[in-house]
């Protein structure tokens, strides 16, 4: 499956659903079938892992040597919100959800540790 055909699907499944208060954590949305539930954090790490054709190792590689990297943000009216850019594609986000250029508000990157912590939190949910 092609990265468009797989963000299509992406796009067409996702249903954003807001995190516990608690425990925000961040997964990669994997079912096969059915919809696609989580929130801007889960689309944008779940398109940053279509975008390295399914491969942990290259999603990894990308984040360390920052080649991608995942930004704190907000929307228009001021709610927290997760978008990723990547290196020769731009951004994406559950709100603009094709890679691409976007003038955006950035607060401040997600770096590694805080990506491989937030990642493990969601396999300990």
């Amino acid at each position: 499956m092609t990265l468009s055909n797989s963000l299509d699907d992406l796009n067409t499944r996702f249903v954003w659903t807001q995190d516990s208060k608690i425990w925000d954590s961040w997964k990669c949305l994997s079912n096969t079938t059915g919809p696609l539930t989580g929130d801007c954090d889960d689309y944008s790490v779940t398109a940053l892992y279509l975008a390295a054709n399914k491969s942990w190792i290259k999603f990894w590689w990308w984040v360390i040597t920052f080649q991608a990297c995942f930004w704190f943000t907000h929307t228009k009216s001021g709610t927290s919100h997760m978008m990723v850019w990547k290196y020769g594609l731009g951004w994406i986000d559950n709100t603009n959800p094709k890679w691409g250029k976007r003038v955006l508000n950035k607060q401040f990157p997600a770096v590694f540790p805080l990506v491989a912590v937030k990642l493990l939190m969601g396999i300990f949910k």
